[in-house]
């Protein structure tokens, strides 16, 4: 698989798991979460880039970054229209305590 393809269909898997979860996924937690999902880590070396929070940052349409209040990095995925729908059913779930 060229690097393109290969770049798309990981935007494409990190927006599910990022979306997945009410609030987002801890930076510390998204790699496991998908390798939990898919099999296999974030192909980073062969995207390019040395870390996660460096492609995380070069994919705004996909993962918007923010902190959480102990000042960690969340990934919430980041709607498009073949997701939104997803999107609106996560948003109305009740938070768990």
């Amino acid at each position: 698989m060229d690097k393109e393809n290969l770049k798309r269909n990981v935007k494409i898997n990190l927006r599910c798991v990022a979306q997945s979860c009410k609030g987002g996924v801890p930076l510390s937690q998204l790699q496991s979460d998908y390798k939990g999902l898919l099999g296999a880590d974030i192909p980073l070396k062969d995207l390019g880039y040395s870390s996660l929070e460096y492609f995380l940052r070069d994919i705004p349409d996909v993962i918007s970054l923010k902190r959480n209040e102990k000042g960690a990095f969340v990934a919430e995925g980041v709607a498009d229209a073949s997701t939104a729908h997803i999107a609106k059913l996560i948003s109305k779930q009740k938070t768990s305590k």
